[in-house]
């Protein structure tokens, strides 16, 4: 009989386990996609636009694929991808494609153009705004964390559709290329 209980323990333990990693294993479960993946997307990307159709990971994952091929099918093709996926408010903003580029060539966001590949981490949505978190390799292996902001348009030309409101670079870098980390200083009167 006590065999019998440590089994069964055993097997409820097990299956605790299981469903614990599960649960683990989906919240940390990054959809990948490589380069020829997005390359193939990229391909078929000017005739993407803005949709109802769309959910916040569709808006980044086209976002991605056309910076994964910036200069196809002509220079600055990927960057007037993303422009057509910018809310109009940051539209506003950034006022033209020259200002966007400028800001793909700054420290925090190069690492955005011309990647290895790119995983989708789970959608966040609350409402008509949605956080989509996204880790890049780079060409020369570096890991960089990103997270998308969107927000669902409530009136304009694309009402419903979802659209990018913001970019953060996260601390996120791991691999080749990647600063070395930074000791504390500490002080001692001695």
């Amino acid at each position: 009989m006590q065999q019998s209980f440590k089994r069964t323990l055993a097997g409820v333990l097990l299956a605790v386990v299981l469903v614990i990693g599960a649960a683990i294993a989906a919240r940390y479960a990054f959809r990948s996609y490589d380069a020829f993946q997005l390359s193939r997307e990229a391909d078929k990307l000017h005739k993407v636009q803005p949709s109802p159709e769309h959910s916040p990971a569709d808006v980044v994952r086209f976002q991605l694929a056309a910076l994964s091929q910036v200069d196809q099918p002509h220079p600055g093709a990927g960057i007037e991808l993303v422009y057509a996926f910018l809310s109009p408010d940051q539209r506003d903003t950034l006022k033209d494609l020259d200002q966007l580029t400028a800001l793909f060539n700054r420290p925090a966001f190069h690492h955005l153009v011309g990647f290895k590949t790119a995983k989708l981490d789970v959608t966040r949505i609350s409402g008509n705004h949605a956080q989509q978190p996204v880790l890049v390799q780079t060409q020369d292996n570096l890991l960089v964390a990103y997270v998308f902001l969107l927000t669902r348009q409530e009136e304009g030309e694309n009402t419903g559709s979802w659209m990018t409101v913001g970019l953060l670079p996260m601390k996120l870098q791991i691999g080749a290329g990647a600063p070395p980390p930074v000791a504390e200083a500490s002080s001692s009167d001695g």
